[in-house]
């Protein structure tokens, strides 16, 4: 075959298969296919884009809307228990208002510190050693004889009197301290006397001269001379006006 037969038939097929061609060509599916698939791609995604930006926009300002049309709801009021009452402050230009008592701190009253107030406890007061308590006053029984004189100063000395009895009770009391600290009821001193008033007769720790109980006929002052008192007469519950200068055992008083 030569050279120019071979041309021809090369020039007819190459012709032939751009015939068959060009309207896959005109419809988009040969060299064209890939451009116009990428352009619909590009259309559609930037559509699909389009459309989701419009819808979260949508959504956005769906949502911005109805966060500004949300009800406001009122909070629900809290019952405080009975056993506690706010304090309700008035408050006015320059000053405000509290209870007495209280004092206005930010917004609140509250109650001015009181520091506990120590209170001492009251001091159990005891009669000195060797002395009976007996009621608020204690009681010395001295087994030693002195005249009336000397035994009321003797129990000045120790604080107290020569002792007075106001009842049969504390009459008894005496008379059993007396049997206690001599085994008898010894003829004893108390502080009753007359001295300056005859037939007056008065306590030396100066309190009111209220009862007494005196033995049968006394007191009778025998010879002018009997001024001062004695307790246990004859061993009884009698009381006697005697010599103040005898010789007595004497018993004392003090306060508590």
């Amino acid at each position: 075959m030569n050279s120019g037969v071979l041309f021809a038939l090369l020039l007819c097929l190459s012709c032939g298969l751009w015939i068959r061609a060009e309207p896959l060509i005109n419809v988009g599916l040969l060299d064209k296919r890939p451009l116009a698939h990428r352009s619909s791609f590009h259309q559609c995604h930037h559509h699909h884009h389009q459309r989701k930006h419009h819808h979260h926009h949508h959504q956005k300002h769906h949502h911005h809307h109805h966060h500004h049309q949300k009800p406001h709801h009122h909070q629900p009021k809290v019952h405080l228990p009975h056993i506690w009452k706010p304090v309700i402050i008035h408050h006015h230009p320059g000053h405000s208002r509290c209870p007495a008592g209280f004092t206005l701190y930010g917004n609140g009253c509250f109650r001015n510190y009181q520091p506990p107030v120590w209170q001492p406890q009251p001091v159990r007061r005891s009669c000195p050693y060797g002395w009976t308590q007996h009621g608020a006053r204690c009681f010395l029984f001295v087994n030693s004889g002195k005249n009336w004189d000397s035994a009321e100063h003797h129990c000045r000395i120790l604080g107290g009197h020569l002792a007075s009895f106001h009842s049969y009770s504390e009459l008894n009391f005496l008379r059993h301290l007396v049997y206690t600290g001599a085994w008898s009821f010894r003829n004893t001193w108390v502080g009753g006397t007359d001295r300056g008033h005859n037939r007056v007769w008065r306590w030396t720790d100066g309190s009111w001269y209220n009862y007494n109980r005196w033995y049968p006929g006394e007191p009778n002052n025998w010879f002018g001379r009997e001024e001062c008192m004695e307790i246990n007469f004859r061993g009884s519950d009698g009381s006697n006006d005697e010599k103040c200068y005898a010789s007595r055992p004497f018993i004392c008083a003090r306060q508590l």
